[in-house]
């Protein structure tokens, strides 16, 4: 990882690193979240040649769910839409209900 023209290794120069990131939070929080994955990546990587190597015939997995950045696939299924048509029959029988809510709230109340 290089900031600012500075080699940062991992374990040799981790107090330059915490002082820069303390120094300069939003500017590389970008990139150290980049930075996170992929040696998150390459453990993955790590974790399945070593499983072959033992022969293991699991794969390994990072964890529970589909994997960061994976699209989901399409199932066919369109969303469904309502009809100008329908949304107006809707309406009505809604204002109607609400007709017969406030008929029966009027006469308790006048009781």
């Amino acid at each position: 990882m290089v900031i600012r023209g500075l080699n940062i290794y991992l374990g040799t120069n981790l107090e330059l690193a915490t002082f820069l990131l303390e120094m300069y939070p939003r500017r590389y929080s970008v990139e150290v979240s980049r930075i996170i994955a992929e040696i998150d990546a390459q453990i993955l990587k790590l974790q399945q040649a070593r499983a072959l190597l033992a022969g293991t015939s699991q794969p390994v997995r990072s964890g529970p769910g589909r994997p960061k950045g994976s699209v989901n696939a399409s199932t066919g299924k369109r969303k469904r839409k309502l009809s100008p048509e329908g949304r107006k029959r809707i309406a009505d029988a809604m204002k109607k209900r609400w007709a017969e809510r406030r008929k029966q709230t009027a006469s308790k109340a006048s009781r």
